[in-house]
């Protein structure tokens, strides 16, 4: 028989326990100071695990859409809910979480109110990060062009340029000793579209592999990748689109205000006067309710006969290798000109379809990135497969 002071000591020796247990999960806090981190907390409630934030605002940045941050003090046997508040492009369908920031999964499909996204899921660990979509960060784009060096001789890392706040933007030369075309590929012009530099590493790895393809089209083509162009914005975790005194796609014209994009033209105005020059890419990731990869095409007028031949081609061989990849191309495009956008004339692709010589195919490539196909390994093997598209294309200008 308990007597009634045991009762009380075993009661109290309960509630301490109780409380024991809660004290260790007790303070949720929230971490943005590494590179990338992006977090505005409006709330943060510790006995119901709720987390409520909105995109980190950078003055004169661009868009608030990009978010990224470490979160502490979860208790992974209690559903935590994040709540993320602002524009429709910083509310993807589905967050990633890691414990590694290497490995990242999807939430579940969020619930949605009036400007807010709602993620609940059960916490992995007491510490891990949540962020918008798969970072890609200044460090994985040296890393990528590093390893490329050292695995493939015709391969060379090295700097386009120091970007305005100094940071190295990392890049990679493929050069045989006598290349027949060259070609230029660019991703992130826009920060907060990560999708797309992982996108440019799938390619990438694809390029410098043992695929036969790609053996082959490495012996005849000069090829330069620059895995970020917006090192600034990415290093900040500021968004990018529509920044002061204007976004990086906006910036091609004949006196650029971003250092990345004068080091650009300057390359593919000297790859140019080879008359060599057959492609441009730069990669992209669209609009949430963009569910399908797509081209956007320069428009006619800036493009000649050969040019649209061309452009024809390349689309023809990308439908039949990117059809299977598992963000597909099925032959969407559109064209980006006077009534896209009052700055179409700045655009990348279109600066390069007007001033290039030779007759040069310049597309931008459109990766969807809210999906639930659009995760880190499905940007990889998309990027692959546009690898193999590219083989094939210049393929086809080898039989001409």
């Amino acid at each position: 028989m308990i007597r009634g002071s045991d009762r009380s000591i075993q009661k109290i020796a309960l509630m301490m326990l109780a409380l024991n247990v809660s004290a260790a999960h007790a303070e949720l806090t929230i971490h943005t100071d590494f590179p990338g981190g992006s977090a505005r907390v409006q709330k943060i409630s510790q006995q119901r695990q709720q987390i409520h934030i909105a995109p980190t605002a950078f003055n004169g940045r661009g868009w608030n859409c990009w978010w990224y941050f470490r979160v502490d003090g979860a208790n992974p046997d209690q559903t935590l809910e994040l709540s993320v508040s602002g524009m429709s492009f910083a509310r993807p369908d589905r967050a990633v979480f890691s414990t590694d920031r290497q490995n990242w999964k999807h939430t579940t499909p969020a619930r949605t109110t009036k400007g807010t996204n709602h993620y609940t899921f059960k916490p992995p660990a007491d510490s891990f990060w949540l962020a918008w979509g798969p970072p890609f960060l200044i460090e994985h784009a040296e890393d990528l062009v590093t390893r490329a060096d050292a695995s493939c001789d015709i391969a060379e890392a090295f700097t386009l340029t120091r970007s305005s706040d100094g940071h190295d933007v990392p890049a990679l030369h493929i050069k045989p000793d006598q290349p027949t075309y060259q070609l230029w590929i660019q991703a992130r012009q826009h920060a907060w579209e990560s999708g797309s530099s992982w996108v440019c590493k799938g390619l990438t790895d694809w390029l410098i592999s043992t695929d036969s393809a790609a053996t082959a089209l490495r012996r005849r083509a000069e090829i330069v990748l620059v895995p970020i162009m917006d090192v600034d914005n990415v290093q900040r975790g500021a968004g990018g689109k529509n920044q002061f005194p204007q976004d990086h796609n906006r910036d091609w014209s004949p006196t650029p205000h971003w250092p990345e994009v004068a080091a650009a033209q300057k390359w593919i105005k000297k790859m140019d006067m080879d008359d060599q020059f057959v492609l441009f890419i730069d990669l992209h990731n669209p609009a949430p309710n963009d569910k399908e990869l797509f081209y956007f095409l320069p428009p006619a007028e800036l493009q000649s006969k050969r040019c649209l031949d061309r452009q024809n081609a390349f689309i023809a061989q990308s439908t039949i290798h990117m059809s299977d990849a598992p963000i597909p191309f099925k032959g969407l495009t559109k064209v980006s000109g006077r009534n896209y956008d009052k700055n179409w004339s700045k655009i990348s692709k279109n600066w390069v379809a007007k001033n290039t010589q030779s007759p040069t195919v310049a597309v931008t490539l459109e990766t969807s990135w809210n999906t639930p196909d659009s995760t880190v390994v499905n940007y990889q093997k998309t990027g692959a497969a546009l690898g193999r598209a590219i083989a094939a294309f210049v393929n086809t200008l080898n039989e001409k």
